[in-house]
């Protein structure tokens, strides 16, 4: 039986999620560093946002004056030196910095971590 207005299935979208806004909460983002909500807008800049997005789950900061830092508290009162990289200027690659964040948020107690075995029967984690 075809549907009619009242039947349509309503799509939530949020159309101010655009890459070029002035507005912070508006663009592309991850709901805090650690986090796991990552929104992505359908102009973002290429795979380098999307990387500096990831740099937020797996516990990296910004590196860029008025950013977040890796404790998630400190806003930056400017640019961390050095060339161009994935966390200052979403472009080139992860500097030593990032990379010691990171490794930093895998060591996190708040992560949970299993062993897992896989035999004929299926597999097991504990």
């Amino acid at each position: 039986m075809p549907g009619n207005d009242a039947d349509a299935v309503q799509i939530n979208s949020n159309p101010k999620l655009n890459d070029l806004s002035h507005n912070g909460k508006d663009r592309t983002h991850t709901n805090k560093i650690g986090g796991r909500d990552v929104e992505v807008a359908p102009n973002a800049q290429g795979p380098e946002t999307i990387g500096h997005e990831l740099g937020h789950v797996l516990g990296a900061g910004d590196q860029y004056m008025g950013g977040l830092a890796a404790d998630g508290k400190t806003s930056l009162e400017k640019d961390v030196p050095g060339p161009t990289n994935i966390m200052k200027n979403a472009a080139g690659d992860a500097n030593k910095q990032t990379l010691d964040e990171i490794l930093r948020g895998t060591q996190s107690p708040q992560n949970r971590h299993f062993s897992c075995s896989v035999t004929i029967n299926g597999s097991k984690c504990q």
